[in-house]
């Protein structure tokens, strides 16, 4: 074979070349490979330089700061060998009028309308969700196969004064038993690939997350409703004030409560209400001039922000106040906590795929059950903020 058809086959096959190949050592690109059987694939040959980056590096450089205004340099210069003259004729015809670019006028907004570029936020806002703080103002009782039996004892009173001689009359407590079956809270979302695909964020991990979060909205709301259905007190607004004090003591209110709740045998240690509530409460012990272990009952400290779900102790007492916007903003409930169920059970999350229809779908049941198991040791205070 001679040496004019060998270079003819060679320009063929760079012709159909479809790689380009970067040397680190001389800088430079080429196309051209070969087949290794050590390597198991192509490998560059290095033979036919395209484009020298160092040179391309320096002419950008100059072109910047001005050194030099020649646009070949840039645009041609670099190229090494024919590749060098095809760079040329590209520019040239360019600048003859077949990439023209117009000389006059000055471009506006309305002229490039569909090339607009447009800025998207990286956080799409409106997706957080307030937190809650009834789950922990009530006892947890798991429940794993969503049927609880609750065993309650009614107690007997003994005599007192029993002459001489007397027997005592022989008396027995009771005992009776609630089942309780747990419901189940759910929710799924569903986006096929074209709403994800072309969407800028990651909506199908926000839905799913809404899907959680919103549960939890779901379960305080629960727990809220199933406080209040404890025997009503009526009190009275804790912010009224007449003349320079305070019209009802809260303390006062709240003893009268916490002494029918012991006198059912139980001790009050939780109060669940609302911000309102529990704003107007920390104002009228904060004022109060009654004063505990040598110092003045100031809970203003504990305002914690306004309408945040938080929790805090009334300073000298064994009560805990937990603070959730679920409860009715006129209400304060006091009881004992281990006399409100929260009977959790299993929480089952699925992932599912529709492939003929391109769907990805998520799914979450949460089974539980909120409960006032000791009607007596609960009461609610009702008018106490308005």
């Amino acid at each position: 074979m001679n040496q004019e058809l060998r270079d003819e086959l060679n320009q063929i096959a760079k012709e159909k070349a479809k790689s380009v190949w970067w040397n680190p050592q001389t800088h430079r690109s080429s196309i051209g490979e070969v087949y290794n059987a050590d390597f198991g694939g192509l490998v560059p040959t290095y033979a036919d330089e395209i484009f020298d980056h160092d040179k391309a590096k320096v002419a950008i450089q100059q072109y910047k700061n001005g050194s030099t205004n020649d646009s070949y340099k840039v645009t041609v210069d670099p190229f090494i060998g024919r590749w060098k003259n095809i760079a040329h004729e590209l520019v040239d015809a360019r600048k003859a009028g077949n990439n023209p670019i117009k000389q006059a006028g000055v471009g506006m907004a309305g002229d490039f309308s569909t090339i607009d570029i447009v800025n998207v936020q990286d956080q799409m806002v409106n997706t957080e969700l307030r937190a809650f703080s009834l789950e922990n103002a009530v006892t947890t009782v798991a429940v794993p196969n969503l049927l609880l039996s609750v065993d309650t004892y009614t107690r007997f009173t003994a005599q007192k004064s029993i002459g001489e001689g007397v027997p005592p009359v022989l008396k027995v407590g009771s005992a009776s038993r609630t089942t309780f079956t747990l419901p189940k809270d759910g929710t799924a979302v569903g986006l096929t690939f074209e709403a994800q695909a072309r969407n800028s964020h990651d909506i199908y991990r926000t839905s799913v997350d809404n899907a959680v979060t919103d549960l939890k909205r779901i379960k305080a709301n629960k727990i809220a409703v199933e406080i209040e259905t404890a025997a009503d007190v009526s009190a009275g607004d804790w912010a009224a004030i007449t003349s320079d004090h305070y019209t009802r003591s809260a303390l006062d209110d709240i003893g009268t409560v916490t002494d029918t709740i012991v006198s059912n045998n139980g001790q009050a240690d939780t109060i669940a209400c609302h911000d309102r509530v529990a704003r107007d409460l920390i104002t009228n012990l904060g004022s109060s001039a009654i004063s505990f272990t040598g110092h003045d009952v100031n809970v203003a400290g504990e305002l914690g922000g306004f309408s945040v779900a938080r929790s805090f102790t009334i300073p000298s007492t064994n009560i805990t106040v937990y603070v959730d916007n679920e409860k009715t903003n006129t209400i304060a409930s006091v009881y004992e906590k281990k006399s409100i169920y929260k009977m959790q059970g299993p929480v089952r999350t699925a992932v599912v795929r529709d492939e003929l229809a391109d769907v990805d779908m998520f799914r979450i049941f949460d089974f539980n059950l909120p409960k006032l198991i000791i009607a007596g040791r609960a009461r609610d205070l009702t008018g106490v903020s308005a």
